[in-house]
């Protein structure tokens, strides 16, 4: 399958490689940046700027097995986000995450970036009682910014409920000295209370934060005090980021997050959650995305 692979996929930058768990990354070098991707649950698990820090975070307890989701990188969560609305026997964050997509096609831009385009069908996402509704697309782009964009197609005769997120883990020096600008204003649910309130500035992080903010396209902003950067975080397609630590407490909970790896993570997801959960039509497609840049 590797060399499959790489004869017929890899090259300028892209080799195909067995990653942990035996799953097979996509691993890309090009003069502005590294990254991973694993093509179980087309999940970007490295992306590091030449020269710079890593800007995604991974669990050193993460599992990589079959039916387990990849704690950290990020995580493709579609159909739906959270859990199931009507059967909780289904996976949380839907199946994406935790099936093995297909390359479809990989090469260079004409400004140096590399892509990598993963799919997944709909006849090989069935789960349960879950049959398979969607057809999913994953583009990666690698450069001095890292693209995802993801296309959702109902493939079948009836409108289809659809949620998702790409549920980016941002490494960071000290979660104490970050702050997360961009989304001042904007009206948000917190899971951790089950209440609406409002952002009156920006975000800081003293104690567990999982919160979905509405009604926002905008741009977000990792200030990262200790390692002296920003991650910005733009989007398209959605109107929902959601932002989440999970403190000391919860991550002691977590058999696949270390007691103390919540201080050096951050998510700030690009999502279609809460209200910005959408109806597709018969055969429609739906189409989102994000881009990662760091500024030094």
């Amino acid at each position: 399958m590797l060399q499959e692979l790489n004869n017929r996929f890899g090259g300028h930058g892209l080799t195909f490689v067995a990653g942990n768990g035996n799953f097979i990354n996509a691993h890309i070098e090009n003069p502005q940046a590294a990254a991973t991707i694993s093509l179980y649950g087309a999940q970007v698990l490295q992306f590091q700027p030449t020269g710079g820090k890593p800007v995604l975070w991974v669990s050193d307890y993460s599992r990589f097995e079959e039916g387990k989701a990849i704690r950290g990188g990020i995580p493709v969560c579609a159909p739906w986000f959270g859990a199931h609305p009507s059967d909780r026997t289904l996976p949380s964050h839907g199946v994406a995450r935790i099936r093995h997509w297909q390359v479809k096609a990989a090469g260079l831009r004409e400004n140096g970036d590399n892509y990598l385009t993963l799919s997944l069908a709909a006849s090989d996402s069935c789960c349960g009682n879950y049959p398979g509704i969607f057809d999913f697309e994953l583009n990666v782009e690698v450069g001095s910014h890292l693209k995802l964009e993801l296309r959702t197609v109902n493939r079948t005769a009836a409108a289809q409920p659809f949620s998702a997120a790409l549920h980016s883990y941002f490494a960071v020096g000290d979660i104490s000295l970050v702050t997360v600008e961009g989304l001042n204003r904007a009206e948000y649910f917190d899971s951790v209370n089950g209440t609406m309130e409002r952002q009156s500035d920006g975000i800081r992080f003293d104690r567990e934060v999982d919160r979905v903010y509405l009604n926002t396209a905008a741009d977000c902003e990792i200030v990262d005090a200790l390692w002296r950067r920003r991650i910005v975080v733009a989007k398209h397609g959605s109107m929902s980021t959601v932002v989440w630590n999970p403190w000391q407490a919860k991550a002691a909970q977590m058999a696949d997050f270390g007691d103390r790896e919540y201080l050096n993570m951050l998510c700030v997801e690009t999502a279609n959650a809460k209200s910005d959960a959408r109806i597709l039509e018969p055969y429609a497609a739906h189409t989102f995305g994000l881009d990662i840049s760091e500024e030094r």
